[in-house]
């Protein structure tokens, strides 16, 4: 790949509250980024939600240690997916509990993220691979487009907004553009829940100065055009 002076690459992978077939996407996705997309000398973080701790990571243009990296990573099964399979796919969380915590744990991954990047000089990018972004506590009391379906949906949803808000001004401060990257992949699954669920990783793109990309079953194939769209930035 042709050398370019461009910014360090940080992927948070959001794998709280994500299905096994997706992480397995995501794996598959980052080892081809990794192998034939990503411009050489680009200096690379790897950091995973499930992880919950200090967010933190070493930065490393070896790509040879970046893939072996990804190839170790196992999907790690918690009490809040209620077993092995994610219900993330088709209602979210599935309880006003789990939702909170999917939640927090994105929200404050990218906050401590953020914060942490401040210090490095220029422009970094952070993407966020996610199978979606829990805009309240319940999912089912918001509705596409922002709108709440009962006057306590609305007011958790005004919220969670405002919170994305402050967040995207601390992002601006700090140089940190954030895209938005759907690993669900491509269901039949359609309605006011599926919609809900992708506008939470739209929030995520739209209001920390990044792109949302999506409607797609290979990981891989979202990660070239999102580098490909990167390149165009300079």
């Amino acid at each position: 790949s042709e050398v370019v002076d461009v910014e360090p690459w940080i992927f948070l992978i959001d794998d709280l509250a994500m299905s096994p077939d997706a992480f397995d996407r995501v794996k598959v996705g980052l080892r081809t980024l990794f192998e034939q997309d990503l411009p050489s000398g680009v200096e690379v973080g790897l950091l995973r939600t499930g992880e919950l701790g200090n967010p933190k990571t070493k930065l490393t243009p070896d790509r040879v240690a970046l893939q072996r990296r990804v190839s170790e990573m196992r999907y790690r099964v918690n009490r809040w997916r209620g077993g092995l399979v994610s219900r993330s796919g088709a209602h979210g969380a599935g309880s006003a509990s789990g939702d909170r915590v999917f939640l927090e744990g994105t929200l404050g991954s990218l906050n401590s993220l953020i914060l942490n990047l401040r210090p490095l000089p220029g422009r970094k990018v952070v993407v966020v691979l996610s199978e979606f972004v829990a805009l309240t506590a319940n999912d089912i009391d918001v509705e596409p487009g922002g709108m709440g379906g009962g006057a306590t949906g609305a007011g958790q949803y005004a919220g969670v907004a405002g919170r994305f808000t402050r967040l995207g001004h601390v992002a601006a401060a700090a140089g940190v553009t954030v895209h938005a990257v759907s690993v669900r992949g491509v269901t039949s699954q359609s309605g006011s829940a599926t919609a809900t669920l992708l506008e939470g990783l739209h929030m995520v793109a739209d209001e920390l100065g990044g792109l949302y990309f999506g409607a797609r079953n290979d990981v891989q194939d979202l990660l070239a055009t999102l580098m490909h769209v990167e390149q165009g930035y300079y």
